[in-house]
């Protein structure tokens, strides 16, 4: 069976001072499944959510306000998000979920940095 698998995080740069941008990339295999979203957490709040296409339509893409994030939305997408004058230190707190759409089960993974 199809299953999620290797889902990595990575900040770039490993370091962000304060004020630079940073670019998120959440990589992953779907091992042939479609995928349905990826969702990225700062600690437990989701502050960007990408919705792949369904039935014809345009992959949905989705900012959820939270203070100190700030997205790019013209350079964010399904395996990156880039934020703008980071208001503070991004590693060990940021966490991407990624979501595949198999009939009748969702797999779901995530990953750290």
């Amino acid at each position: 069976g199809a299953c999620l698998r290797d889902v990595t995080l990575s900040v770039i740069p490993p370091v962000v001072e304060r004020g630079q941008q940073a670019r998120l990339v959440c990589q992953y295999d779907l091992e042939n499944a479609n995928l349905y979203s990826v969702k990225y957490y700062r600690g437990s709040y989701e502050f960007f959510r990408y919705t792949a296409s369904e039935k014809g339509n345009m992959p949905q893409t989705k900012v959820f306000p939270i203070k100190g994030i700030n997205v790019d939305l013209s350079h964010s997408n399904a395996t990156q998000v880039v934020l703008t004058n980071v208001g503070h230190s991004l590693t060990g707190n940021v966490s991407c979920e990624v979501t595949t759409d198999r009939p009748f089960v969702m797999k779901v993974a995530r990953a750290r940095a």
